[in-house]
């Protein structure tokens, strides 16, 4: 680091203090294991957590009376770790996945209240299925339900509350329904989609965790409806898993039994 001369501003390093305590404790916390473990005044440590609140860099949770990170810190981490990190290491497992399978590989990162597209690879003959970059909600597609379940459940409610796009009429809209299949991904870590977003494309996915298990990034294989069988969803699912599993392991994921 370079040395330098200006003086730092104190009310900066305090709140970089109470952003840092989440890291060193590893969970929510309440204003009072934050005063201790930063040892400033609780109405300090109230006053930065309202700030950081107000630009979503942390949540509180009214029930546990508790705060933790929020969905921009976590998106400010995830996306230089996403960019770099994520497509380098993962740029020769999804090539193979890719000519392996013969079928459309798109790689997606969370990008605040959209999601972004990173990596993209699809057969440039024969009867294929693109995705474009452009539908970047999290309610399209197979990418964007495995990122949403992932996220903290007061950012799920907030994206939840926003109108509901429809590319498709087989789109599902009904919000207890979109609870259960976050539900349903959060348990299988595995999300398989069918003629909703399009009708004719036929998609697995997958999440990619990161060295403290959150979820970072998600994989998913693309390939028209017509050349669906059980056979392929069988092997797919396991080249896929394979696939995200690797990358994991790159990305420094330690599984705990």
């Amino acid at each position: 680091m370079r040395d330098l001369n200006m003086g730092s501003i104190r009310s900066v390093e305090r709140a970089i203090d109470v952003i840092e305590s989440f890291a060193i404790k590893n969970k929510p916390l309440t204003i009072e294991e934050i005063a201790e473990y930063t040892k400033l005044p609780k109405s300090t440590v109230y006053r930065i957590l309202c700030t950081l609140e107000k630009r979503q860099l942390v949540i509180f949770d009214d029930k546990t009376q508790r705060y933790q990170p929020g969905i921009r810190l976590l998106e400010l981490g995830i996306r230089y770790t996403s960019f770099f990190d994520i497509k380098k290491e993962a740029e020769d497992t999804l090539t193979l996945l890719h000519l392996r399978t013969k079928q459309t590989i798109l790689m997606a990162v969370y990008a605040g209240d959209e999601i972004s597209y990173i990596y993209r690879r699809e057969n440039e003959e024969g009867l294929k299925v693109s995705s474009g970059v452009s539908e970047r909600h999290y309610y399209y597609g197979v990418l964007g339900p495995i990122l949403l379940a992932f996220l903290p459940d007061k950012q799920i409610e907030y994206i939840l509350s926003k109108p509901i796009p429809q590319p498709s009429s087989a789109l599902i809209t009904d919000l207890e329904l979109l609870r259960n299949r976050i539900a349903k991904i959060r348990k299988e870590k595995f999300y398989f989609e069918s003629d909703e977003t399009h009708v004719g494309a036929t998609a697995f996915g997958a999440p990619i965790f990161g060295p403290t298990g959150q979820v970072i990034a998600a994989v998913g294989i693309i390939m028209p409806t017509m050349h669906f069988n059980e056979e392929k969803n069988i092997e797919y699912q396991r080249l896929l898993l394979e696939a995200t599993t690797e990358i994991s392991d790159k990305m420094g994921f330690v599984k705990h039994s």
